[in-house]
């Protein structure tokens, strides 16, 4: 069953604040592919791919972002919120640009583990709303 919800949200580095909004539709095992609005990138259509699911006590949201009609991305968003019986909510995390590109026509789930924050450069926090969309 397909669940769709839209989403704002923010993301912040140093003296750079972006706003993100938009819509995605969750398949089956939590997997997204949508187009977003970044409000302050110069290119602001970008393409958004990953995966919410619920894990312990959370909800994890995690995507990558990247140009439009591109399959290779830089940016990673790391989220999570607490636990409830709904994906509605406000996440909160940060976003990473990695030193390295994927391509996000790979298996996502496994290229979701192998980021590492800790060998990446720029990094900034994020927050970001869901509201299920009836």
């Amino acid at each position: 069953m397909i669940q769709t919800y839209t989403f704002e949200g923010f993301y912040n580095h140093k003296e750079i604040e972006g706003k993100l909004i938009g819509e995605i539709e969750i398949h089956s095992e939590g997997f997204f592919e949508s187009v977003t609005i970044d409000c302050t990138c110069k290119v602001p259509e970008q393409t958004i791919k990953g995966r919410i699911y619920n894990e312990a006590n959370s909800s994890k949201l995690s995507f990558f972002r990247y140009p439009k009609d591109k399959d290779i991305a830089r940016v990673v968003y790391l989220l999570e919120k607490s636990k409830t019986t709904d994906f509605s909510g406000k996440y909160i995390g940060q976003w990473i640009r990695l030193p390295y590109t994927i391509n996000t026509n790979e298996d996502i789930k496994s290229a979701f583990a192998e980021i590492d924050p800790e060998v990446c450069g720029v990094q900034g926090y994020t927050e970001l709303e869901l509201h299920r969309k009836m």
